[in-house]
């Protein structure tokens, strides 16, 4: 059913292979931390979101998707990643800012649209894998790895600027 939250949520499963799955015009005004079994095929997917979007700290073991319906997609935690990752927000103008030293172990995909939806992936703890990226209309595109190497697996579409660092 639908969730509307007005502080922090978190979601949190423990046995291996089980899912995160919240997939209903939800609203989180605080942030949302999810959590699964550190075991593959572990993944937690909070989609439909009807507001900006803040991440908490996170430790899935699978893969993430994370997608909203309007608002921004934002991390005040740590996303630690098994697998692939996945971020996409579906209003113009509406950006992706991941900034925590988060470890994304598979391809992280993202997606913006509108002339200001902004795409920054900085503080990355390992090196990164790009899967397919799109910004339209303008958006920006910035990566930044603190440690290890940036690579594409998947086809990078930046209509505006773009900045690629490893430090």
């Amino acid at each position: 059913g639908v969730i509307t939250a007005s502080g922090t949520s978190s979601f949190t499963t423990t046995t291996a292979g089980d899912d995160i799955t919240l997939d209903q015009i939800s609203s989180f005004t605080g942030a949302v931390s999810l959590n699964t079994n550190a075991g593959a095929g572990s993944d937690a997917s909070l989609t439909n979101a009807a507001i900006a979007l803040d991440l908490g700290a996170s430790t899935i073991g699978g893969s993430l998707t994370a997608e909203t319906n309007a608002g921004s997609i934002t991390d005040s935690g740590i996303l630690t990643v098994g697998g692939t990752s996945s971020f996409t927000t579906s209003t113009a103008n509406d950006d992706i800012t991941l900034d925590q030293v988060s470890l994304f172990t598979g391809a992280v995909s993202l997606a913006t649209n509108g002339a200001t939806g902004d795409i920054g992936v900085t503080n990355v703890g390992q090196a990164l894998n790009l899967g397919t990226v799109t910004t339209t209309l303008g958006g920006a595109l910035v990566v930044e790895t603190n440690v290890g190497s940036i690579t594409d697996s998947g086809v990078i579409t930046a209509s505006g600027t773009s900045s690629f660092t490893t430090t």
